[in-house]
């Protein structure tokens, strides 16, 4: 299964949904769009765990399967 997660999608798998995180897990690859890492972004840089944030992003970024056949 392929999957693109929007912004909701990406911040409930980080909070631990159960739902979210068997999807993610079973996926053949995981897109985030443009969109979503600049919401992302923009909702960290006005939160007050920034650095932190941006950290998990990078590594849940890193980690993701990416099927380029």
């Amino acid at each position: 299964m392929n999957v693109a997660l929007d912004t909701n999608a990406y911040t409930d798998f980080m909070r631990g949904d159960d739902s979210r995180v068997s999807v993610v897990r079973h996926a053949r690859s995981i897109r985030l769009p443009l969109i979503v890492l600049g919401e992302l972004r923009a909702g960290f840089a006005a939160g007050n765990r920034e650095s932190s944030n941006a950290a998990n992003l990078q590594r849940f970024l890193a980690s993701i399967p990416n099927d380029r056949n």
